[in-house]
């Protein structure tokens, strides 16, 4: 059947076209199928839900994510469209022409196609079931075969790195604004759609290891190289740029634009718009692949200007100090321009930011972030970076599904934004859909090869499906190449670190922290990282200490929890009960505190009741915590850790019925994460307390008998946890008691004085 420009094979899933082949998700096949059996017809989702979805539990968010899908494939523009039409509040209509053999859809080619791979049962639970496993192997396939927009519409040789730009002056702010020119030239390029940018970082990066451009290109898996010089002069500045081959060496084009000092804007835009049609004539070889218009910013002040370039270098190095600087930079562009729009957008991100890097509390960088979004999505309110920072700001206060909307939004945008598919990969990953996450991180990653944060991200969520070798390889491969140029060179380390924990390498684990900290001393992440060490290694005093520093120096970021509420897991009374519950009260007396830090709060105070056996002020808490939700409130293996800790001290407190409701819910909780790619060390934990609470012997000796090889070396939790009673004399757990002991030992003498 021919579309338009394209031929579909509804039986290949797949769109072709004379230079680009699209694979479609087969569901996607039938919608396309639908919307041309009903060419120029507006049809609404409920007739798509009732067709293509045939009596699935689906919402309408399924029909809008995957008429975007379609349009992505088709390189269609919601706002122009020349495939699919969006009618307002009546649904969707195909507008280009169809012609060749049409089938049509119907919910009894289905039935019939059902009937035969249930042996002609085709029950509702047989469809569902038939539906879930269809569901699990796509998803496995959309990981091996990365169809996300990107990568089915771009081919891997359009990939283009921007380099920093020379500067050609003595003036060292020079060097920051040339990088920051840079960033956004990369940025207005990436909005044209059909080249995929490699992220600044990364560029940047690449450009200290190694001043040689085809070099870079190498490290940086790009086909071209684009880099340049700037020069500021009384009269005004001149801006030179070249494109460059990886393969051959060859320079495929240069310019030179001469601008006076108030015009770097138009001179960026200008060099955008050059540089596109050289990267069109070479990369797409004279086809007439649709190209977004260049956009730029609008007009400003050249100091707002100059400001805005330098905030914008020093918000993508992620640390709490470089953070404060960029939001100076911001601050003195809006003083001088208040609507200055990408301004307001940074000036929003990093406040967000401050908040899981920093120290600023969640409540206080919603009202400045959202007070500066506001303002930027009245004066534009298409813009994707403005919709990734909505999305941003809705996962931080744990409104996963409007985040999730926002974001899938921000990237079918702009395919190119790294850091909205990094907050998609969260924001799937805190409702427990960790394959999905897996896709975004790994393709955010993609864009920034060398930012440790995507590479970082990534490695996190494989530890969790339960490969880690996979994450010490992409974790390793990147502090190959770290030295002093590279920015948050800690977090890197601190992430090693945490791998080698939970693969059961203490000692190297302990190495890693220590170089984290060598890099950063006074980072709080860092330092709280070294808390759950020392937790391990049985320094309790050293922990608590340590701790209390933590806690009263600021109240810490989310982040800083995360890792001070685990060594608090581990050795309960780490975290100063008093400080617990005061910060939950202080949560409670405020009205606006947002929802996931009032429940984290409960969970962590709740955690220490438990351990304490206050068991009815643990039950009051947790419940509380995971009462009513729809999502994870820290990680689905985590909440696991707490749904058992729940049904024990039920159970212990006499209250055998609500015990035997919330075993049930734990169990069918485990169930659902394993089948959405969990595999941590944490789950398998939680498993081994289920199975000890539901009364299996042979699964709690069949776990119990895991656990090492899976990498558990904590003495404490085994010896603390009350629901380990159970198997204390089984040789089982004393055999894992000894192994852990003894690896301990052999961790603490590689090294040396704590």
């Amino acid at each position: 059947m021919r579309i338009g420009d394209w031929e579909l094979y509804p039986q290949r899933n797949l769109l072709r076209r004379s230079d680009r082949e699209v694979r479609l998700e087969p569901r996607h096949a039938d919608l396309l199928l639908f919307l041309a059996g009903h060419r120029g017809e507006v049809v609404s989702a409920e007739q798509i839900l009732d067709t293509v979805w045939r009596g699935q539990v689906v919402t309408d968010q399924s029909v809008y994510q995957a008429i975007a899908k379609l349009r992505r494939a088709f390189g269609d523009d919601a706002a122009k469209p020349r495939y699919i039409e969006t009618v307002s509040k009546r649904g969707y209509r195909l507008i280009a022409e169809v012609s060749g053999d049409v089938v049509h859809p119907t919910p009894s080619s289905v039935s019939d196609t059902e009937s035969r791979a249930t042996g002609g049962h085709a029950t509702t639970r047989n469809w569902r079931g038939y539906a879930l496993a269809m569901t699990a192997m796509l998803a496995v396939l959309w990981i091996t075969l990365r169809l996300y927009p990107q990568t089915a519409t771009v081919p891997v040789s359009n990939v283009v790195a921007v380099v920093p730009f020379t500067v050609l002056s003595s003036d060292p702010d020079d060097q920051l604004l040339a990088a920051g020119f840079a960033i956004e030239l990369a940025h207005m390029l990436g909005r044209t759609g059909h080249v995929r940018v490699i992220g600044p970082v990364s560029s940047a990066l690449a450009a200290r290891l190694d001043m040689d451009t085809t070099v870079i290109g190498q490290h940086l898996g790009a086909s071209v190289v684009i880099n340049g010089s700037l020069r500021r002069s009384e009269a005004g500045i001149r801006v030179t740029s070249a494109v460059t081959e990886v393969t051959s060496g060859y320079q495929l084009w240069s310019e030179v634009l001469d601008r006076d000092d108030q015009q770097i804007l138009r001179a960026q835009k200008d060099m955008a718009i050059a540089i596109t049609g050289a990267l069109e004539e070479y990369l797409q070889k004279g086809t007439d692949v649709a190209v977004l218009p260049i956009k730029a910013a609008p007009v400003t002040d050249r100091v707002a200007y100059d400001n805005y370039l330098l905030g914008r270098y020093y918000r993508h190095l992620r640390n709490e100090g470089d953070l404060l600087r960029a939001r100076q930079y911001f601050q003195n562009a809006l003083v001088i321009d208040p609507d200055f729009v990408p301004a307001l957008r940074e000036m929003a991100a990093t406040e967000l930011l401050l908040f899981f890097y920093g120290t600023e509390p969640l409540t206080e960088a919603i009202t400045t972030a959202e007070a500066n979004l506001k303002r930027a999505m009245q004066l534009d309110p298409e813009a994707p970076e403005g919709l990734a920072l909505v999305g941003l700001s809705h996962y931080l206060q744990g409104k996963y599904l409007l985040a999730e909307d926002a974001l899938q939004r921000a990237v079918t945008a702009q395919p190119n934004l790294q850091e909205a598919w990094m907050w998609l990969g969260l924001t799937q990953q805190q409702q427990g859909r960790l394959t999905e996450s897996l896709a975004a991180f790994e393709y955010g990653s993609e864009l920034e090869p060398l930012l440790v944060t995507a590479v970082v991200d990534y490695a996190e969520a494989l530890v969790w499906s339960g490969r880690k070798d996979l994450a010490l390889t992409r974790l390793r491969n990147l502090a190959e190449k770290a030295n002093d140029s590279m920015d948050n060179r800690d977090q890197l380390f601190r992430t090693l670190s945490l791998v080698h924990r939970k693969t059961g390498e203490l000692g190297a684990a302990y190495e890693w922290s220590e170089r984290a900290l060598e890099v950063a001393p006074d980072s709080k992440l860092s330092l709280a990282n070294k808390v759950v060490l020392l937790t391990l290694f049985g320094e309790d005093d050293q922990a608590r200490q340590l701790a209390k520093t933590i806690y009263y120096a600021a109240q810490p970021g989310r982040g800083t929890m995360q890792f001070l509420g685990r060594a608090n897991i581990i050795e309960p009374g780490i975290l100063d009960h008093a400080l617990l519950s005061a910060h939950l009260e202080e949560l409670q007396q405020q009205p606006d505190t947002p929802e996931i830090e009032w429940r984290l709060s409960n969970l962590d105070v709740g955690m220490w009741a438990y351990h304490q056996n206050d068991l009815a002020r643990s039950i009051e808490l947790l419940e509380r915590a995971l009462r009513g939700r729809d999502f994870p409130i820290a990680k689905a293996d985590d909440d696991l850790y707490a749904c058992a800790s729940l049904v024990d001290a039920q159970a212990r407190i006499g209250h055998t019925s609500a015990a035997t409701t919330q075993l049930t819910s734990c169990l069918e909780n485990l169930i659902a994460a394993e089948k959405q790619g969990w595999n941590s060390l944490s789950l398998l934990i939680s498993k081994l307390r289920l199975a000890i609470l539901k009364g299996d012997e042979t699964a709690t000796r069949s776990q119990l008998s895991q656990l090492f090889a899976a990498g558990l070396r904590n003495e404490p939790i085994l010896v603390n946890d009350p629901i380990l009673d159970a198997v204390r004399e089984t040789s089982e757990y004393n055999r894992l008691l000894k192994e852990i002991r003894e690896s301990v030992e052999l961790a603490m003498q590689s090294t040396g004085p704590l």
